[in-house]
């Protein structure tokens, strides 16, 4: 189109020249080496236009000659390109579909043509674990590192995740800490060290992180706070299952005044408590929260803590019946406390009740407990069986 359009002005400054001089056409005389050509303007004019167009052509043809490698490199990387995309396109719509063989072998594919591929072959490493085809997912990877250097930390983070859906979280830990070392403020680094630490219950090691997590916005406060919640519970759970009662109550002590709202850790807490058979103190904390957070958790274990005024714990308990009339747990509760008060009558009335509204093997249990306090061990024998029964059935 350009030749066409520089050819048509030529031919058009050709005419407008030749129609100037139409009345005059004049003469040329060119004289070379004793040879003398003679010819009129127009002619002249005319032959040297289409001399000049000519020559013009040449160049431009040897120009796009001499150019032709370089575009045929061109046109081919922009085919390959092209075909990159179909190649990785498929692959993602297979992941996405779950046909993870076929997402291998796509992003295989994509990677074979591609300048760098690294990225592609981090890709076809996930899914060549999901095929299950673990030896070609490590080779994957190792190519990805050989491709780019500087892609260990995609690599890594691959590897890592691998290690944990396999539940190898010791090994996610040793890769997830090396990444560390060299990004220590790379928060997928860390939030999947958290999931690790949590697998294998290495609460301070999961404390000390998110220590060193300040505002964030790749991790909202919730989700901080909820991580910590789990590293407490499971230290306070740790210090009941060893039976290191002093750390168990230094743990609580020390625990930041905030987080002794929680709900989910006093349970804890109370429950270790439980286990050592130490809970004259515990029944004060449970009566305070449970006025402010009604809690079935809570009421069960209240039912459980043995308190230093006996009376006082059923009288303070009774009283939540008048908003609370036909909660199945707290009239276990109840039963219990009685039951702990030699009140068998009103203990049976209580456990009865509850039984009426929910059935639950604790209640059976119980009546056991409370018959056998009264020698009847058939009775007892009976509801110790339907405790059990219903126990395995839930």
């Amino acid at each position: 189109m350009k030749y066409l359009l520089l050819t048509l002005l030529v031919l058009f400054i050709a005419v407008a020249i030749g129609s100037l001089i139409v009345e005059d056409t004049g003469y040329v005389q060119l004289a070379i080496s004793g040879w003398k050509i003679e010819t009129n303007l127009i002619v002249f004019s005319s032959t040297l236009t289409l001399v000049f167009i000519a020559v013009y052509i040449l160049i431009r043809s040897f120009i796009r000659t001499w150019r032709l490698p370089a575009d045929l490199r061109a046109w081919k990387l922009a085919k390959n390109q092209s075909l990159i995309e179909v190649h990785i396109s498929n692959g993602l719509v297979n992941m996405v579909e779950g046909n993870w063989v076929d997402a291998e072998k796509s992003f295989h594919k994509a990677a074979a043509i591609s300048h760098d591929p690294y990225i592609i072959y981090a890709q076809a490493a996930r899914a060549a674990y999901e095929s299950g085809l673990l030896d070609k997912q490590n080779e994957y990877l190792k190519l990805a590192r050989i491709d780019n250097p500087d892609a260990l930390l995609i690599t890594g983070l691959i590897q890592a995740e691998l290690h944990l859906k396999e539940n190898q979280a010791v090994q996610a830990i040793g890769v997830l800490n090396s990444l560390l070392e060299k990004w220590p403020e790379q928060n997928r680094v860390k939030e999947l060290l958290m999931e690790a630490y949590i697998l294998v219950n290495n609460w301070q090691e999961l404390l000390e992180l998110l220590s060193t997590i300040g505002k964030n916005k790749y991790f909202s406060h919730d989700v901080i706070e909820d991580k910590k919640i789990t590293a407490y519970k499971g230290l306070l759970n740790e210090a009941g299952c060893v039976g290191d009662r002093n750390l168990l109550n230094k743990l609580w002590e020390d625990l930041p005044r905030k987080l002794k709202k929680q709900t989910s850790l006093i349970v804890v807490y109370i429950t270790e408590r439980i286990r050592f058979k130490d809970t004259s103190d515990c029944e004060v904390l449970l009566k305070q929260e449970i006025k402010h957070n009604w809690d079935r958790r809570l009421i069960n274990l209240y039912g459980l803590v043995i308190s230093t005024d006996a009376d006082g714990q059923l009288e303070t308990a009774e009283s939540w019946l008048n908003n609370y009339k036909s909660d199945p747990i707290l009239f276990l509760t109840l039963g219990r406390i009685s039951i702990r008060n030699s009140l068998w009558t009103k203990a049976k009335e209580y456990l009865q009740k509850s039984s009426d509204i929910e059935e639950n093997a604790d209640v059976f249990f119980e009546f056991a407990k409370l018959y056998q306090s009264q020698g009847d061990y058939k009775q007892a024998s009976i509801y110790y069986e339907r405790g059990i029964f219903l126990k395995k059935l839930k």
